[in-house]
């Protein structure tokens, strides 16, 4: 709704400007002095109603193809790829043992993936997840799968 405000604000100050700088110079229009003339009541005369033409009903436009701004993706070949590990090779963490924050050994720049629910907060690190990928938990009583 302002944008639609600020819009018609916008218009109407346009027309006002443009009609202010026209270049014209303002034409001084004589005046004369009353005169008090007898007349008759003026006579109106009814115009006839405009006619309303009927104008086609609106078209869609069709909207342009995309252009292609970023740069296509290379092709894989998947008979390049090969498995490295079993499935279920790497074993998820069922019993995390967390340290205190004053006791951890991780540095202030460490990142770690963090899980808080009903209050309570458990804090992962991420150098641990690219080793384990999964761990087992419970946080604030709701059972949880983090996973990197």
């Amino acid at each position: 709704m302002n944008r639609a405000r600020f819009f018609a604000a916008a218009v109407v100050a346009i027309v006002a400007f443009s009609a202010c700088a026209s270049g014209e110079p303002p034409t001084a229009v004589p005046s004369s002095p009353p005169t008090a003339v007898p007349s008759s009541p003026p006579t109106v005369t009814p115009s006839p109603p405009p006619t309303v033409s009927p104008s086609p009903p609106p078209t869609a436009t069709p909207s342009p193809p995309p252009t292609a701004t970023e740069p296509a993706l290379p092709e894989i070949d998947l008979g390049r790829l090969y498995q490295v590990l079993e499935l279920d090779e790497i074993e998820p963490i069922y019993e995390p043992v967390f340290e205190t924050k004053g006791r951890t050994r991780l540095g202030d720049e460490q990142l770690v993936m963090g899980v808080a629910l009903n209050g309570e907060a458990k804090a992962y690190p991420v150098s641990l997840m690219q080793v384990r990928e999964m761990v087992n938990d419970e946080v604030g009583g709701t059972p949880v799968l983090v996973t990197w």
